[in-house]
């Protein structure tokens, strides 16, 4: 169940507020991925070719990772059908694109950093576990990676790992096909007005 907050700025405080060592293995992956190109670039929606609109945030690599970090974020509540579950990705990914455009120019580049890092195999593998390319990870793996994060004695990893189930939570549980069968009213309209990452447009 997604946190009566979803970002609470604890976790958003700690998480800018990693140690020396995690900001520099950030910084340094953040810098290969630009040498390499990969650095992030607005795409299509990879997963709906319907839609023409692009991300405003999140690369193709992104994409790819989000998408296999949903379903393990979303847990129980996630559907077991195929066609629901591409569904549901396509309805969250463009909500997450939106929360992270949002959240800022420093905070959208801690984010990009960490990103960065885990499209890197080596790093990646090195930091999670998981080696094979983000869609073809299976998601026990990617459980257990998000778990040794959780409780890790690294704050760099705790932060993160907060990072990734607040934003995803909050995109997951806002979509009111997936909060209303659940029970939840969903956002409040003062919320709403508020908090840009409430708003759709």
């Amino acid at each position: 169940m997604m946190r009566s907050s979803p970002v609470s700025k604890s976790s958003r405080r700690s998480f800018l507020k990693a140690g020396l060592m995690g900001s520099a293995a950030l910084s340094f992956g953040s810098a290969l991925s630009v040498i390499s190109g990969c650095s992030s670039k607005p795409v299509s929606y990879p997963l709906n070719a319907s839609d023409k609109a692009v991300y405003r945030f999140l690369n193709k690599e992104d994409v790819s990772m989000v998408a296999a970090l949903i379903p393990v974020i979303a847990g129980d509540s996630f559907p077991a059908a195929p066609e629901q579950q591409r569904s549901a990705i396509d309805q969250t990914l463009p909500r997450i694109d939106l929360f992270l455009y949002r959240l800022g120019d420093f905070n959208r580049k801690e984010i990009r950093q960490l990103f960065d890092l885990l499209h890197m195999r080596v790093a990646r593998g090195l930091t999670t576990g998981v080696w094979q390319d983000w869609s073809e990870a299976p998601a026990e793996d990617i459980a257990a990676f998000m778990q040794s994060w959780k409780h890790s004695s690294l704050a760099l990893f705790n932060n993160a790992h907060n990072a990734f189930t607040d934003i995803i939570g909050f995109a997951w549980y806002s979509n009111p096909d997936v909060s209303g069968p659940l029970g939840y009213s969903g956002v409040t309209d003062t919320l709403r007005a508020a908090l840009p990452q409430f708003q759709q447009t």
